[in-house]
Parts: structure tokens; C-alpha cells; sequence
């Protein structure tokens, strides 16, 4: 075999950590949260580790009463969320003190659930971010306005972010279909009725 075709084969392929094979790339499932967009294991392993992990867990209980770790009181199953790892099944919470941690802790934590929302929706991670702040000096790219909470720009063809903007601009340019034909048009508009 070629050196190229040795290392496009190798590119292609990834060693299984549970099972140490080295495996096609296709034989293991795409994670974005690991650094080459694929688990460290492979499907095979993941289905054996579910079997096992269902046998181990086979599910929450579905009748019966259970005491809230937080309020105390004892209610119906039917009120708990699932959680798979518990031997139960169910949360220790109930599903309404769940509801008021989980609002106290987004109160509390503003930023990290802001954090949390632009790596979900662009794919940003907290330096990338950061970084994105640093660049525009916390300020609007195009009005220059002073914000805290600036809006990610992007493209909604392609999705690759442009910028920070306020709300304003952000609208403004959206509202216009991000079209640099129309932008232009619009300022001539108001160069020409100003």
C-alpha cells in the first residue's frame, strides 16, 4: 500500500478505547463534543455497554410513592422525572422542586446559562466567545452601542458567526434578509430623504 493510501486509510480509521480494535470511523457514532467529532468507542461497544447498563437499571418504577429529598413529602412516581442512572429510576427531587432549583440556579447563574445557550446554537466555546467580545470591545459592530447582553450575529445560510450586534441592528439587518443589495439601497434611500 502507498504512503497516501496508508494515510487516508488512517484518517479513516480509530482505535476503540473499551475494545482496543481499530476500527473503520463509520463503525463509531459522531459526538461534537469530542475533539475528532466521533466517540471513543465504537457502536458495537456502546450497544454491549447499553445491554449491560438496562440490565443493571431496567427502568423507572411506574406505581408506588417515593419521599422528596428536598421538601419531604411522599408522592406518587408519577411526579418524579426519569433518571436512568438511580436504581429506582427516578430523580430524588420531585418534578416542582426540580422546577425551583433549576430556576434558582439559572438566577444565580446568568452567565453560564448564556455560555451554555451560544455553544448549543453557534457553536462557540467560552474562549471563542470571549474572544468575540474582546474584538468588538463589548460594543456593537455597527452602532457602537455599549451592551451587556450583545446579540450573536450570523448568517442563516451558512450559519458561520459575523459579529456581535445589539438588538437593534441585529433586527435591522434581518429585517432587511441580510441582503448587502438592499442594505445599500436602504442608505441611499435616506443619504437621498434626509
Amino acid at each position: 500500500m502507498s504512503n497516501d493510501r496508508l494515510q487516508i486509510a488512517m484518517k479513516n480509521a480509530k482505535a476503540c478505547k473499551t475494545c482496543n480494535t481499530t476500527k473503520n470511523i463509520t463503525e463509531f457514532y459522531k459526538n461534537p463534543n469530542v475533539k475528532d467529532g466521533y466517540l471513543n468507542k465504537c457502536k458495537d461497544c456502546v450497544r454491549q455497554y447499553d445491554i449491560q447498563r438496562t440490565k443493571k437499571h431496567p427502568g423507572p418504577r411506574t406505581t408506588g410513592f417515593k419521599t422528596c429529598s428536598f421538601c419531604q413529602q411522599k408522592k406518587r412516581v408519577s411526579e418524579y422525572s426519569k433518571r436512568l442512572r438511580a436504581k429506582d429510576g427516578l430523580r430524588h427531587r420531585c418534578k416542582p422542586c426540580d422546577r425551583k432549583e433549576d430556576k434558582k440556579y439559572r438566577q444565580n447563574n446568568p452567565s453560564k446559562q448564556r455560555l451554555c445557550k451560544v455553544k448549543h446554537t453557534y457553536g462557540l466555546n467560552k474562549k471563542e466567545y470571549e474572544a468575540l467580545v474582546k474584538k468588538h470591545n463589548g460594543k456593537c459592530a455597527i452602532c457602537e452601542f455599549d451592551n451587556k447582553q450583545l446579540g450573536i450575529d450570523h448568517c442563516h445560510y451558512t450559519g458561520k458567526v459575523r459579529g456581535l450586534l445589539c438588538s437593534r441592528c441585529n433586527s435591522g439587518i434581518g429585517m432587511l434578509g441580510d441582503d448587502v443589495k438592499t442594505l445599500q439601497k436602504a442608505m441611499k434611500y435616506l443619504k437621498e430623504n434626509s
